[in-house]
């Protein structure tokens, strides 16, 4: 889920790409959190010399993806935060910790990034609205694993208004916004516990104590998400 992750490394990338790049960029991780498809590097056609920019930034996330949650740095940082975790005294014991870990590493990350960049999650946002939309349904359409989704509640067009009227990752530039942030992951998996306000609070402290950490790594997580040249 770390989108900010994502986007930076697009930014680097190719900085002046078309929207359409970003929005591929994002999508993958954009339908799994919708719930509508799971776009898997194995639906993407055959690479080209002139394919589309939107199957381009999804060729770019899958690939820094893979690199980034293989990198060493990353399973050090879970390990680290699977401890914290164990040793804050929630009220409803924490179930599947590492998974909360993993994710806590991810949108600690996005975090770190935000606060170095401010403007880091208004430029997604913007590239996302600018994107022709009617292109995007017409070139995911063919790739999608499943068909049709709904016109109305599921349409990509749709969920990029949702994500982009929310605009909830700004809130990652503060501890409390990314721990509302993963009390919303850890209730649509259907976990119990991060409910009550003693469990955001403590969740707070756990990533502030972990952010020196996660900004001290940020250089090399982002080195191990940085796609192929």
């Amino acid at each position: 889920m770390n989108y900010l992750a994502h986007h930076a490394v697009a930014r680097r990338k190719s900085p002046e790409a078309d929207p359409l790049f970003f929005v591929g960029n994002l999508l993958p991780d954009l339908l799994a959190l919708e719930e509508r498809a799971r776009l898997r590097a194995v639906h993407l056609p055959a690479p080209t010399e002139t394919e589309s920019p939107l199957i381009a930034g999804m060729r770019l996330h899958f690939a820094a993806d893979r690199q980034f949650h293989a990198a060493p740095i990353f399973h050090s940082l879970c390990r680290e935060a699977a401890e914290r975790l164990r040793r804050t005294g929630f009220p409803t014991p924490l179930r599947r910790t590492f998974f909360l870990a993993h994710v806590l590493t991810e949108i600690a990350l996005d975090g770190s990034l935000l606060r170095e960049s401010p403007a880091l999650a208004d430029d997604l946002y913007d590239r996302l609205s600018d994107v022709d939309r009617v292109r995007v349904e017409r070139e995911l359409a063919p790739i999608l694993p499943v068909s049709p989704l709904s016109p109305v509640s599921g349409s990509v067009s749709a969920i990029l208004d949702r994500f982009v009227g929310y605009g909830w990752l700004r809130t990652y530039g503060s501890y409390p916004g990314q721990a509302a942030a993963l009390r919303r992951i850890w209730q649509r998996a259907g976990l119990p516990g991060l409910r009550d306000p003693a469990d955001l609070a403590l969740l707070t402290d756990v990533l502030e104590e972990f952010a020196p950490r996660i900004r001290a790594a940020t250089p090399e997580l982002l080195g191990a998400e940085g796609g192929p040249d």
